[in-house]
Formats: C-alpha cells, sequence, structure tokens
C-alpha cells in the first residue's frame, strides 16, 4: 500500500471538504460526486502505472 495505514485521513478529509463545498452552495451534489469519481479512477490509473513501472524497472535493472 503506497499510502499506509493513514490512508483513511485522507478519505476524511476529501469528505469533509466535499460536504463544506455542498452546505456553502458553491458546488451541487452531483458535481462533488463527479468529482470523487473522477479522483479515485485517475488515482488507480496512476498506481497502476506506477507499479508497472517499478515492475520493469526491476526486471531490467543491470547488475555492475
Amino acid at each position: 500500500n503506497i499510502l499506509g495505514k493513514k490512508y483513511w485521513i485522507l478519505f476524511f478529509l476529501a469528505l469533509v471538504t466535499g460536504y463544506s463545498r455542498i452546505y456553502i452552495g458553491v458546488h451541487y451534489p452531483g458535481d462533488v460526486l463527479a468529482g470523487f469519481l473522477l479522483g479515485i479512477i485517475i488515482a488507480k490509473m496512476l498506481i497502476m502505472l506506477a507499479l508497472k513501472f517499478e515492475i520493469n524497472l526491476v526486471k531490467y535493472r543491470q547488475v555492475d
């Protein structure tokens, strides 16, 4: 796990921030939900990409 055991703090901050945007009337609930979903999708893609590069770097590393 990239974030370790403290990943729940980031989820809590995202939820509080999203709720605050709705509460003060800056965004509609659909906007916030779409932002959450887009963020999750992009994060998953970046993690998969990082893991793929890490595997390839280990696989093709030259030993001197």
